[in-house]
C-alpha cells in the first residue's frame, strides 16, 4: 500500500510517495530532478517542483504505463537505456542505483498511486 508522509530533507519538509518501504519522491529531491524540470519558461516536462505537483504531472502526463512499467517514460529515463538526446537522466551523472531505479518500478508496477 501507498500512503503520504512527511519527511525532513535539506532543511524542508517535503510530502514524499512511500511505496511500503520504498520512497520515490525523495530520489527527485536528492537528484536534483527539479533543477530541471519546472513549469515555466526553460523547464522541461514533467514539473517535479513539489511533490503534489509532480505525481499529478507523472501521472496524468504519459509518462506512467502501468500496463507495462518497464515501458514507462518516468522509468526509462532514469535507467541506462534511455536514448534520449542528452542520455540516462541526470546528464552527468550521479545515476540512480539499480536499489532506486527499482523503487521507481515497483511503484509503477503497484498502479502508481499517491
Amino acid at each position: 500500500m501507498i500512503k503520504l508522509i512527511s519527511t525532513k530533507l535539506f532543511f524542508k519538509t517535503f510530502r514524499v510517495l512511500h511505496c511500503g518501504k520504498q520512497d520515490v519522491y525523495p530520489l527527485i529531491i536528492i537528484y536534483n530532478c527539479k533543477d530541471c524540470h519546472y513549469s515555466g519558461s526553460g523547464g522541461y516536462a514533467p514539473d517535479l517542483s513539489s511533490d503534489p505537483i509532480a505525481f499529478n504531472a507523472i501521472t496524468t502526463g504519459g509518462f506512467i504505463n502501468t500496463s507495462s512499467p518497464s515501458s514507462s517514460k518516468f522509468y526509462i529515463s532514469v535507467t541506462p537505456a534511455y536514448t534520449g538526446q542528452s542520455g540516462q537522466m541526470y546528464p552527468g551523472g550521479p545515476y540512480l542505483s539499480d536499489a532506486e531505479q527499482a523503487t521507481i518500478l515497483s511503484w509503477i508496477t503497484q498502479g502508481a498511486s499517491h
